[in-house]
């Protein structure tokens, strides 16, 4: 049992078939339609709790060329949907599995909205805070990946930078972890993460 803060890929790409999601995948667009955006075998979770609530599907509706928003599985439509807080306190994502090996776990972070927000991403080991990333949204449709290794589970905890602001996430991807890593990961690799 354990995770790695591994840090983060600004990649702002909702492209993630075929590079991500090999072993599990959830989307905020899933909670309307599950067969159509998520696919979480048996042996892994992702649990989602203190959300504000789930936006922007109504309101904003991309079409395939919008790359900020996340494919359905099958490639054919994109989502802008998203759990966020805006409130105090935190919204949390806690990634499991349930055999010994490193996964990779990957949340997508964005924002259509609205610019000049900031939020915050505490990756943790049970209560322990092993690395945090602030977000200071400069422009809409900002968006990042945060990564993290983890094995048993590891939580993604989501705070607003200032009152004016709120925390989105649109997805989590559960994928091997990268054999060029020697297998288990070092402790304190933290920056940012190459594929």
């Amino acid at each position: 049992m354990g995770a790695v803060y591994l840090g983060v890929d600004n990649y702002r790409d909702g492209d993630w078939i075929g590079a991500r999601g090999r072993q599990a995948v959830r989307m905020a667009a899933g909670d309307a339609t599950p067969a159509d955006w998520n696919d979480i075998p048996a042996g892994y979770a992702i649990a989602i709790s203190g959300q504000t609530g789930l936006s922007w599907i109504a309101g904003y509706s991309p079409t395939m060329a919008d790359g900020y928003a996340l494919t359905n599985k099958a490639g054919t439509a994109r989502s802008y949907g998203g759990w966020y807080i805006n409130t105090a306190g935190y919204m949390t994502c806690t990634v499991s599995a349930t055999d010994s090996a490193w996964h990779l776990a990957q949340v997508y972070c964005m924002d259509p909205s609205a610019p000049n927000r900031t939020s915050v991403v505490d990756v943790m080991d049970g209560a322990t805070v092993l690395g945090a990333y602030t977000k200071a949204n400069a422009f809409q449709y900002s968006s990042y990946w945060v990564l993290a290794a983890f094995t048993g589970s590891v939580v993604f905890r989501f705070s607003r930078g200032n009152s004016s602001s709120l925390a989105p996430l649109q997805g989590i991807f559960i994928d091997p972890w990268s054999p060029h890593c020697a297998g288990v990961p070092p402790a304190g690799a933290v920056g940012s993460f190459a594929y």
